[in-house]
């Protein structure tokens, strides 16, 4: 039985050879060089897969322990603190037309404008001030 099946296997080989050579005859090189390149890419990939999956694989089955031990802080005794900020109570506003209306105050908080310092300078190089020019709204003189 034993010599049987290594002529049956020579035989497939010996077939494969010579159906190899007549279709090698008949394909351009391109094809060939195609075909070439696509068996040496699974040569190359296939140990490389092999030795990924075994790498894989070894890391799956290790104890958690003789991984790298990951630091865990202790829990606070009492419970984190929370600010609170203040709100304002609720207050119902007057429709923004209404608002529009009204004359706008100036807040307490705000300064007075300083008085700009206007100077005119003469042809001889003489530096002369002169009054700011008064806006429409000033209803009466700055004195600073």
């Amino acid at each position: 039985m034993d010599k049987i099946n290594k002529a049956a296997a020579a035989g497939v080989i010996f077939f494969l050879v010579i159906l190899a050579g007549f279709i090698g005859i008949k394909v351009d090189q391109m094809t060939i060089a195609l075909l070439g390149g696509a068996f040496i890419g699974l040569i190359v990939a296939i140990p490389t897969t092999a030795l990924i999956i075994t790498i894989g694989m070894r890391r799956k089955d290790e104890p958690p322990a003789e991984r790298q031990a990951r630091y865990q802080a202790p829990m606070p005794h009492s419970p984190p603190q929370y600010w609170v900020m203040p709100q304002q109570p609720y207050v119902v506003r007057e429709p923004l037309y209404q608002q529009l209306q009204q004359p706008i105050a100036a807040p307490d908080y705000m300064l007075p404008q300083s008085r700009r310092r206007f100077y005119m300078i003469g042809e001889g190089g003489e530096v002369k001030e002169i009054e700011a020019p008064r806006s429409p709204d000033d209803d009466e003189p700055h004195s600073y």
